[in-house]
């Protein structure tokens, strides 16, 4: 019985990632702007705060887990590592990415990789530094994949992870709810025909756990040194954690 029950979850998973990756697939071509027009532009200024902490463990073999059509990796390129490996489980995102690396002259320094969070195609300890933008709330298994993200960690190697929260401040919290809830499946809809897609990105954003409550789940997959920093009166976190080696 118990045996019956892993496949069936196993099964249950794996449709689960091939919905997401239909959705992702299916908003691709617009994916962008929308997050420019609907997040008034504010996003780039969170992806540059995350490489500006970034900055001070001069990482050198990155890995850029979700990350859709390389948006932080191409950010990451700036700290001039010595080897950025992006990957996605959409393969539409990840072709519009190509096209982005190649015409900026990036495609020596991003490699990307198709492949699944939640089992990921590297060996041990092969990165000194794993980064997800905006795509740990959409994890099927957010604890399984941060389980793989440190076993692909090198010893002493660090994670930083931008991820949506929600505003304490009550009126904050109800323009940002109403505009997430209402404004962004609208507009996202008419945008892209597919409605269906933006309310689950913004019903994840509800779901999901932020700021201590995020630190539990690093530590439960092994991370130690666990930080947050609020953007934004808290609608933005960027953690920071380690996997120390205790030998």
């Amino acid at each position: 019985m118990k045996k019956n029950n892993q496949q069936d979850n196993t099964v249950h998973d794996y449709e689960q990632e091939v919905q997401i990756c239909d959705m992702f697939d299916n908003v691709s071509e617009k994916y962008d702007l929308l997050n420019k027009i609907l997040s008034f532009g504010i996003n780039c200024i969170w992806r540059k705060e995350l490489v500006k902490q970034l900055q001070q463990y001069k990482p050198a073999h990155v890995l850029d887990i979700a990350t859709g059509t390389g948006n932080q990796a191409i950010r990451i390129a700036k700290l001039k590592p010595e080897s950025i490996t992006a990957l996605d489980i959409s393969m539409q995102m990840l072709h519009i990415g190509q096209k982005k690396i190649k015409k900026r002259k990036l495609d020596k320094l991003i490699d990307f990789k198709h492949g699944s969070c939640s089992q990921l195609p590297f060996e041990d300890e092969s990165f000194d530094t794993v980064t997800i933008s905006f795509g740990v709330r959409n994890f099927n298994d957010p604890l399984k994949a941060l389980k793989e993200a440190y076993r692909v960690t090198k010893k002493n190697g660090v994670i930083m992870i931008l991820e949506f929260g929600i505003p304490k401040n009550p009126l904050i919290k109800l323009a940002f709810l109403f505009h997430f809830t209402k404004l962004l499946p609208l507009f996202g809809g008419l945008l892209t025909g597919n409605k269906a897609a933006f309310s689950y990105l913004t019903n994840s954003v509800k779901k999901f756990p932020y700021g201590y409550d995020f630190l539990t789940l690093l530590d439960k997959a092994g991370f130690t040194d666990l930080e947050y920093k609020k953007r934004h009166f808290g609608i933005t976190y960027i953690y920071s954690a380690r996997k120390k080696s205790f030998v």
